[in-house]
């Protein structure tokens, strides 16, 4: 069975056991008929594709389109003598952090982050001409991770890669800590230029994340019944999904900002 189909099977599975119940993503890979025409009295078929990021299908097809995006305008960057540089920031979280707070508190602290004056100065003194992010989820002993890869593509750079860190280190543990997050440290941060924007040793804005793992248990469960997970109930594996669901939905994850001169 080849990947599209494999994720056709887990989305459905998904929707037939009510763990997605959004009518849309429901619809999704239907065939349906619509009239066209002046006196709209001619059916026409078509394939009825949601593009919502509930669905693992579309979401998988969207991070495609921007992945691609993405490598030509930073192919054309450096084309041009631009630089790609990876701003990776994260936050403190204990097993006793819930998802939706600290997620909460993560994007409150980068909208407000990019309002302010070390944001600008970085916009200013790296050549900045666009940036977009990547928020990723994870999950370990301490709870749930979180942390954007924030890909600068900048023209004309003064900043050393040190200087950019130290200023981005003090912009982020202001707001951090100002929306309830302590002890941000240096060591959770990164700054490195990255070859047209990859990170991790792979390209950027990455499927097969928690996401992904998560909504494969949930079906192994429910068409396996030997299956069991060494750690999650197939209740709390479900549970999760409709968060993380809830959480990114209206997501602009990896959109390209481009910085007007």
């Amino acid at each position: 069975m080849n990947i599209e189909l494999t994720d056709e099977l887990i989305r459905d599975t998904l929707i037939e056991h009510k763990v997605i119940t959004k009518k849309r993503v429901k619809r999704c890979g239907s065939w349906t008929n619509k009239k066209v025409g002046r006196d709209r009295h001619i059916p026409k078929s078509y394939l009825y594709i949601c593009g919502d990021l509930e669905c693992r299908v579309c979401r998988k097809k969207r991070r495609n389109i921007i992945r691609t995006r993405h490598y030509i305008q930073n192919e054309i960057l450096t084309a041009k003598g631009g630089e790609t540089i990876l701003c990776t920031l994260t936050i403190r979280h204990t097993a006793k952090d819930t998802l939706n707070d600290l997620y909460k508190r993560f994007r409150t602290s980068l909208t407000q982050m990019k309002k302010g004056w070390i944001w600008r100065k970085l916009k200013r003194d790296t050549g900045m001409e666009y940036h977009y992010d990547t928020i990723e989820i994870t999950k370990n002993d301490n709870g749930f991770h979180i942390h954007d890869h924030i890909t600068l593509g900048s023209f004309g750079n003064t900043l050393s890669l040190q200087e950019i860190k130290d200023y981005l280190f003090r912009t982020w543990k202001h707001y951090t800590s100002k929306n309830g997050v302590s002890r941000i440290s240096k060591k959770g941060m990164d700054v490195s230029l990255t070859p047209l924007g990859g990170h991790s040793g792979e390209t950027d804005t990455k499927d097969n994340g928690y996401l992904e793992e998560l909504e494969y248990f949930s079906c192994k469960y429910k068409t396996d019944k030997k299956y069991k997970h060494p750690t999650l109930t197939e209740e709390q594996i479900d549970r999760e999904i409709r968060t993380i669901n809830s959480i990114i939905k209206g997501s602009k994850n990896g959109k390209i900002y481009n910085i007007k001169i």
